[in-house]
């Protein structure tokens, strides 16, 4: 149904969190392709990508978005901790015809979106993500809706 980008920096720890949130979403077939997108890995994310069967890109996130395999793209910080239930309501709102918005991340002990910068995924038609050219330029274009 969608191809997940997450664009990171040499950031394994963080991308090995986000990649063990993915693993539910692609046995429930809403996940069919993960892309990390990396200027210059360090070989704990070339191990972690290649180990996880994610293709690496390190030409940028327009690049990596033009040759995603679905059409429909999630953009994750690796930061993001997506909060339980999130798969049902990202498939739902999909399925029922949603082609862009924002997925809302949880904070340390489950609070969302309580203190601080809300950190947030952005659901995207594929030439909405390469026109953009990168997450802040997404984050312009991507003001809602609210899915999780």
């Amino acid at each position: 149904m969608l191809s997940v980008l997450i664009p990171t920096a040499n950031n394994a720890a963080q991308l090995a969190l986000m990649m063990r949130d993915m693993v539910p979403a692609a046995v429930d077939g809403l996940v069919r392709q993960l892309i990390v997108v990396d200027a210059a890995p360090d070989a704990e994310t070339l191990l972690l990508s290649s180990d996880s069967g994610a293709d690496l890109f390190r030409e940028g996130l327009a690049a990596a978005a033009g040759t995603a395999k679905w059409e429909l793209l999630l953009v994750c910080p690796p930061h993001l901790r997506l909060p339980e239930g999130w798969r049902d309501r990202l498939s739902s709102a999909v399925v029922g015809g949603v082609r862009e918005g924002r997925v809302y991340g949880a904070r340390a002990g489950g609070l969302v979106g309580l203190v601080g910068p809300r950190s947030f995924a952005i659901l995207a038609h594929r030439d909405t993500v390469i026109a953009a050219g990168d997450f802040v330029g997404l984050q312009r274009r991507i003001r809602g809706p609210r899915i999780v």
